[in-house]
């Protein structure tokens, strides 16, 4: 793939960050991904970055945060990755990924963790490739409160 940048994400990057979420099939409103935006962008304890391209169109990104619980010590977690459908298997997502790994050892912290849906394998591929390994297989289970 040709010069790719990353850098923190900024408000210019929503309506990307908004069709990206949908390619990854979570599709929102602009509106909504912008007020997500503010929440994690003023919590010192997330961060999101952006790939670029060499025309300056932003391709990806990666959500990341500090977390701690009565099970693990704290760690990072990424909550998201997305890579546009045209430039996966580029190399963005490992880009992306080192980038957190760097996030991470800023902050002292020695372990990231995740999940990923499990008929996402071209993904799996890129993550124990970079030096992720598989834990455990669990169910996510959800809720809306009315």
């Amino acid at each position: 793939m040709s010069e790719i940048k990353i850098r923190r994400m900024n408000p210019g990057d929503l309506e990307t960050v908004t069709i990206l979420c949908g390619q990854l099939g979570y599709p929102t409103e602009e509106e909504t991904t912008a007020k997500r935006f503010l929440k994690i962008n003023t919590d010192f304890k997330q961060t999101v970055f952006v790939a670029e391209n060499q025309n300056e169109e932003v391709v990806g990104y990666i959500h990341a945060k500090e977390t701690v619980s009565f099970l693990f010590d704290l760690r990072v977690e990424i909550c998201s990755l997305v890579v546009d459908d045209q430039c996966r298997g580029k190399g963005v997502g490992s880009l992306l990924m080192k980038q957190i790994d760097l996030w991470a050892k800023e902050r002292g912290l020695n372990t990231i963790h995740f999940t990923s849906q499990a008929k996402r394998t071209d993904a799996h591929k890129l993550y124990q490739r970079l030096g992720y390994e598989i834990t455990k297989t669990s169910h996510w289970f959800k809720k809306v409160i009315d």
